[in-house]
């Protein structure tokens, strides 16, 4: 269990310092790629279903939510992602509130892997 809940947090590093160097190499907005990222919540989110039921999709998309909106944005940060509005200021409660956002984003999304996974699952 504690190895799946590693592997949560190494596929979500590794995306986000990933999409952050093509973001930046290729001048693609970061904030385009978060479709992607839900996709990988939601893959995440089915993957913890088939491994330790419903409630675990959740908890494996709430923990890529949260990865993802503190050390994935600080790589990603470090690496200076393009971005084509650069104007907006980062302040403490912004940061509260993207952390907030974005980890409900990523239970939503892990509850919807894994009830794929579960009606898929029915299918068998």
């Amino acid at each position: 269990m504690i190895k799946n809940l590693f592997v949560v947090v190494l596929v979500i590093i590794v995306f986000d310092t990933v999409a952050a160097l093509v973001s930046r190499r290729f001048q693609i907005d970061y904030s385009s790629l978060s479709l992607l990222s839900n996709l990988i919540n939601i893959a995440l989110g089915c993957w913890g279903a088939s491994q330790h039921g419903l409630k675990f999709g959740v908890l494996f998309g709430t923990l890529a939510g949260f990865v993802d909106s503190t050390i994935g944005w600080l790589i990603s940060a470090q690496i200076e992602p393009f971005y084509i509005d650069t104007r907006t200021t980062i302040t403490f409660t912004s940061a509260l509130m993207v952390i907030v956002i974005v980890t409900a984003q990523g239970a939503v999304c892990g509850a919807v892997g894994a009830i794929i996974y579960k009606l898929l699952d029915r299918e068998k």
